[in-house]
């Protein structure tokens, strides 16, 4: 992962990639068809703790199709490098990369971190320095003669099958022979570890400064180096007023669409009509209009924690318009969004984590609340926002105390994210 990380390459977008090209070429080793293949990959798995792809047989109970894939993987591994590098495209194609049936609609793909992974994987390229090389065992046969590869390593013995849950639907024709249309996905824990029952979603029960404290006491504050980054060497705390930790949680909504300043690209042209924001320790909301960014601004830089969803990609880059300065860079910030895709590898929106997970719904849309900005209601636009920071407000909560938020997958069902933060 470091070494794609130094090279600007998107580690899961390259494990995709491969995994894409390896079920298009499984073919060549396996008398199949690639719609008899399915495959999953994984940022971290728990079991091998790093990344990881499987490919699986596409049929309930399966037919020997991946087996005889993985006695010959070396071979399998060479053709799908030669085949990404061989094709012409820049980005990825359907001639590499692409696939026909991928469930995340093709992303995230990365071209030259397949190209990268597959070397380090077949030794053709030295890692980073510093990084751990994969463990030869895990990604290869095992000598002749063993038919499903090698006997789980320390620790391993005795864990459950290898189920679904990471990168949302995987790349299969038909439905997925590994787990019941109802099943409640399990991300980002080692499988077996406890029960798979899904966990209600009851209350808060109580107000945020004292769940807060009793998150404290229960050890369930974010740490140091945990899901949200703090200023180098410093520790919950090292922020905000005379040492006093303030948490933030902030929204704002827009004067112009993205369409009116020509695309998603150009988030510092839209303007901020409204921000809401809140001082979660004191339950203390503020509201700013547009000629007091300046204060907004001030606020969140004096936080020991901004609290957001897509706040790096969207909010901060409104203001930016302002004042010019690369918030995502300088504040300590945990981007909702930004950790839930990190678990999944796809975006949920806070409508759909918050309505499994809380059972809340969202006042209403963006586009509705422009048209309420151009006819200068600015009182709805403020509830609006305030309505959206009270729902991240719950989910972050939440997920600090039970370690995990939920959505529901169109064809899976409920499904739970574990979290960190």
């Amino acid at each position: 992962e470091e070494s794609l990380r130094l090279a600007g390459e998107h580690f899961l977008g390259a494990l995709h990639a491969a995994e894409h090209a390896m079920i298009s070429l499984f073919p060549v080793v396996a008398l199949c068809d690639r719609g008899d293949i399915g495959g999953i990959s994984y940022h971290r798995h728990p079991q091998v703790e790093t990344g990881a792809v499987f490919v699986y047989d596409g049929h309930p109970g399966g037919v020997g199709i991946a087996a005889r894939g993985f006695r010959e993987l070396p071979d399998l591994l060479s053709r799908v490098l030669e085949l990404i590098a061989g094709c012409d495209c820049e980005a990825g194609c359907p001639s590499c990369i692409q696939s026909p049936k991928c469930g995340n609609g093709n992303r995230p793909l990365d071209k030259p971190g397949a190209a990268r992974v597959l070397r380090l994987v077949l030794g053709k390229q030295a890692p980073a320095a510093g990084e751990p090389t994969v463990w030869p065992e895990v990604m290869m046969p095992a000598e002749a003669g063993a038919e499903l590869g090698p006997a789980p390593r320390p620790g391993r013995d005795g864990a459950r099958p290898l189920q679904a849950g990471a990168d949302g639907l995987p790349d299969l024709a038909g439905p997925d022979p590994r787990a019941p249309e109802a099943a409640d996905l399990r991300v980002g824990r080692p499988f077996g570890s406890e029960s798979t029952a899904p966990v209600d979603a009851p209350g808060l029960g109580g107000s945020a400064s004292e769940v807060l404290e009793a998150l404290g006491r229960s050890g369930r504050c974010p740490r140091e180096g945990g899901g949200f980054p703090f200023p180098p060497g410093g520790r919950e705390g090292d922020r905000g007023v005379e040492g006093v930790t303030q948490t933030i949680l902030f929204d704002l909504e827009t004067l112009r669409s993205a369409d009116e300043v020509g695309g998603w690209g150009n988030c510092h042209r839209m303007g901020m009509a409204l921000g809401v924001a809140l001082v979660l320790e004191e339950g203390r909301f503020e509201v700013f209009g547009e000629d007091r960014v300046g204060e907004l601004a001030g606020l969140l830089s004096a936080a020991s924690l901004v609290v957001g969803f897509n706040v790096k990609r969207f909010d901060y880059r409104v203001l930016a318009g302002y004042t010019g300065v690369d918030y995502a860079r300088q504040l300590p910030t945990l981007d909702l969004l930004e950790e839930v895709q990190r678990r999944l590898g796809f975006r949920v929106g806070l409508d759909a984590l918050a309505g499994e997970t809380l059972g809340a719904a969202k006042s209403g849309d963006g586009l509705q609340c422009l048209d309420w900005v151009r006819q200068g209601r600015l009182e709805l636009v403020e509830e609006y926002c305030r309505k959206d920071v009270e729902i991240l407000r719950d989910l972050y909560l939440y997920g600090r105390r039970e370690r995990c938020v939920y959505f529901r997958h169109r064809k899976r069902g409920r499904v739970r994210v574990e979290v960190d933060w």
